[in-house]
């Protein structure tokens, strides 16, 4: 059995390959993390990753409570605007709808990494608003058991996004509750989005919908 210090240094060699993406000869690529409803407490794996990530920040939100789209989505904006370069945003649960808002409205976005997404119809979210050409490229990480959005909808607005959907089976909502803390692994996705802008080709709209996939 290894000792604590040897996982903890190889959880750091990993991590620091993982995020080699990130930083480029003009710096560390911008990283926008938008929590969910009630934000990101300090077990999350969001808070984990803001901690080590160099060029990440967290979006500054007045209420972090009310599921308000259009001030959730405004919030967005205005935290890209102000980003010296495209941003990696990673979102979690409601947030994940605001950056697809934000996304099909222009906002200047390098990729998107959205977490366990709200469903919309939850909220009563006019799902035209949620099926525009977002013009970046990104992954819809989604678990076989969350509460707040059943799977198949889950593959259903991932192909709308034209976006690539992983599953995770039995996550609960991927957040500390369901044992996601540090989530060193999922460091690996903001990695594939990372690199330089024209790195990327954009979203192929012609694309079969998108299947679950890597199924843990």
């Amino acid at each position: 059995m290894r000792s604590t210090n040897q996982v903890n240094d190889s959880t750091a060699r990993r991590t620091s390959a993982l995020t080699r993406g990130l930083i480029g000869h003009e710096g560390p690529r911008p990283v926008l993390i938008v929590p969910g409803l009630d934000g990101s407490g300090p077990a999350h794996w969001q808070t984990h990753w803001q901690q080590q990530l160099e060029g990440a920040r967290r979006m500054i939100h007045g209420d972090w409570r009310t599921p308000d789209l259009e001030r959730w989505t405004q919030a967005v904006v205005r935290e890209v605007a102000v980003s010296p370069r495209a941003p990696v945003v990673i979102a979690h649960g409601y947030a994940c709808l605001a950056a697809v808002r934000a996304a099909s409205l222009g906002a200047r976005i390098r990729g998107l990494l959205l977490v366990a997404p709200a469903d919309p119809e939850r909220y009563d979210i006019d799902q035209g608003l949620m099926r525009n050409r977002l013009g970046c490229a990104g992954i819809v990480v989604a678990s076989s058991d969350d509460p707040g959005l059943k799977l198949v909808r889950a593959g259903s607005w991932a192909a709308a996004w034209s976006l690539r959907l992983v599953v995770y089976r039995n996550a609960g909502h991927i957040n500390a509750e369901s044992g996601f803390g540090p989530w060193p692994e999922g460091l690996s996705y903001i990695d594939q989005l990372a690199g330089d802008d024209d790195a990327l080709p954009p979203p192929d709209r012609s694309a079969p919908a998108a299947q679950p996939r890597n199924l843990r």
